[in-house]
């Protein structure tokens, strides 16, 4: 899996590794050629589901300051989506100018996906066995449908993955520290739009689920022990 907070990964997602190859660039450049091959490695952050019992006064602050379904006695947290990334730095002097340097890192590996999907309920309706089995299975419904376009959402950023990491790689910089900073200060908005382009995936993907046929089969769950669905700005969904 991979540490959000600290960008480490710390294994056991499933990958595909890709070499990249060397992209044309200005003959000029000292890391035009003959920097060795990296190996870009892609993580799918799959989606887990979390339950979490808590008061009444902890749900209406996580209602007030979460996105999500709000329930009576429930809060659906909606997923974050979530990139980061990893370099192992090579350095390489550059050719021809003994004062340039190119980053040419063994390997890269990226993360891109989703946080957990958190359920919060009060007490009271965790003990409803009814009534948390019609919302786990909403969220399950959510989670399966977003985890299972990941794999192919992310094969489609490939070739463009390639082509913007190899351009990082022949950009000369004037100090081995330079150039590691520089490689992952333009990786940053690589990861950035990804996540951009990731989140408007998983809102289409959201309204296949959230329909009003669909939310008002679930309501109706229980004999309408769930109650109507809100979205974090107290509108009717």
């Amino acid at each position: 899996m991979f540490d959000w907070r600290t960008g480490v990964l710390i294994g056991g997602l499933a990958c595909a590794g890709i070499l990249l190859p060397l992209a044309e660039v200005r003959a000029e450049s000292p890391c035009a050629a003959g920097l060795p091959p990296s190996k870009l490695t892609v993580f799918d952050a799959k989606s887990v589901i979390v339950e979490k019992t808590v008061s009444e006064r902890e749900l209406l602050e996580f209602q007030k300051s979460l996105r999500g379904h709000l329930g009576d006695r429930f809060l659906l947290a909606d997923t974050p989506v979530h990139g980061g990334f990893v370099v192992e730095h090579r350095i390489v002097p550059g050719m021809g100018d003994p004062k340039s340097f190119c980053d040419a890192p063994s390997v890269v590996r990226i993360a891109l996906g989703y946080g957990p999907r958190i359920i919060y309920m009060t007490p009271e309706l965790a003990r409803d066995e009814c009534v948390r089995d019609a919302l786990r299975a909403h969220e399950a419904e959510h989670s399966q449908m977003e985890n299972d376009g990941l794999g192919s959402f992310i094969d489609d950023q490939t070739a463009l993955l390639k082509a913007l990491m190899t351009k990082l790689k022949t950009t000369p910089a004037r100090s081995p520290d330079l150039a590691k900073a520089q490689f992952e200060a333009a990786g940053l908005p690589i990861i950035r739009d990804l996540e951009r382009r990731l989140l408007v995936r998983k809102e289409e993907l959201r309204q296949r689920v959230d329909h009003p046929t669909g939310l008002a089969k679930v309501a109706n769950e229980c004999g309408g022990r769930v109650g109507s669905f809100h979205d974090g700005h107290g509108q009717a969904i």
